[in-house]
This record gives C-alpha cells, structure tokens and sequence, in this order.
C-alpha cells in the first residue's frame, strides 16, 4: 500500500533483485495516476497493480490487495522496507507453515542497525511498544530474547505474514476503526482470539 511512486520502485526493485524465494506475486495498490506512470516502465511480470483513489486508508489498501491475490501466505509490506536477508521469505514460512500458527514478523532494523521490531508487547508507551528498540541488533540481553524465535504479542504490521484463510477469517484490517494507526494490534488480537499464535524470529532482517 502506497502513494509514493518513489518508494514503490526502490521497493520492487529490493524484493525482485534480493529474494532468493522466487514463487511469489507483489500486488501494489496505489493511486491511478501513479499506477499509470509504473505502468509505462519495463515492469516484472509478477508485480500487479491495482488502482486506489480514495483517501490514504492503510487498511482498506492492504485488505484489497489480499483481495486480488491468490497466494496461499500473504507478506503485508510497507513502502519504505527493504530487504536485508536474501532467505527472508523463505524464513518467515518456515514458522507460518506450522499449526497453531497465526502470524509471523521478522527482525526490522534502523539504518544504523539498531533494532526497531523484535516483537511487540503490550502495556507499554501508554499502549504498545517494540521490544528491544534502539538496542543493538545482535543483543543478547535478557536471556538473548532478540535473537530467538518466539511467540509474542504482537508483530509490526510494516511487514506482517499471515496464512491467507486465516487472514479471510478474521475478516482482514478493520478499515473502519483502525485506517492507518494500530490495524497491526488489532489483527493480530483477532488471530490470537482463534487461538493462533504470533512469532517473531529474527532469521530475517529487513530495514525499516
């Protein structure tokens, strides 16, 4: 989901060029008269674009381009995220492959390398906040929790993966209620309500 053509680009070219997993589709929903000019360029085959020309709704974005996909795992990925971990995707569905298992976030990174998601957690900063933040992204504090697989509260919606008939059973981002701010929290509050689980693992790093 985007409105920023500049960001669209650096983001295609950063999953194309640095994923090792190859079977995937990049659906990016996004304004028409940006999608026009994307359009115009020489553009990979498994990118589609779909047009969206209502307000800036982060939400009602993401829940439309699951709609126009047909993948078994949707990876929902902000425009200013970029690929670190050639495997990533490879290790994320390594844990979303697994029963019991609801949603999976990786390791985001600061360009300073330093740790902006390592899960979430919940009762903190007045409501939520990202574990480990700021701290050194290979820290072994409190008992090495940043660099080990784990379930967690929440993971950080700038890049989430969920199995796509759990995402249709919860019935996706509420776009009403939570446009832009906190449709991460309240997903996975809904995935957890099935009794799925939330993992973070920190096989595959990404910059946010």
């Amino acid at each position: 989901p985007s409105d920023n053509k500049e960001n669209i680009e650096s983001t295609i070219q950063s999953i194309l060029e640095k994923s090792t997993y190859q079977f995937f589709e990049l659906i990016i929903v996004t304004k028409f008269t940006i999608l026009n000019k994307i359009k115009s360029e020489k553009i990979d085959k498994r990118v589609k674009l779909v047009s969206y020309d209502k307000p800036f709704n982060f939400s009602d974005k993401c829940n439309i381009g699951a709609k126009h996909s047909i993948g078994e795992f949707l990876i929902f990925f902000n425009d200013d995220v970029r690929v670190i971990s050639n495997d990533w995707i490879e290790c994320i569905l390594e844990y979303l492959t697994l029963e019991g298992v609801g949603v999976v976030g990786p390791k985001l990174l600061y360009e300073n390398n330093t740790i902006q998601h390592a899960g979430m957690v919940t009762g903190v900063r007045r409501l939520i906040g990202t574990a480990f933040h700021s701290l050194p992204k290979n820290t072994t504090l409190h008992y090495n929790f940043a660099q080990s697989v784990r379930e967690v509260s929440l993971i950080c919606g700038a890049c989430l993966a969920i199995n796509s008939k759990v995402f249709k059973k919860v019935k996706g981002f509420d776009a009403v209620n939570f446009p832009i701010n906190h449709s991460d929290v309240d997903l996975c509050f809904k995935v957890r309500a099935l009794g799925l689980t939330c993992v973070y693992t920190p096989y595959p790093n990404l910059v946010h």
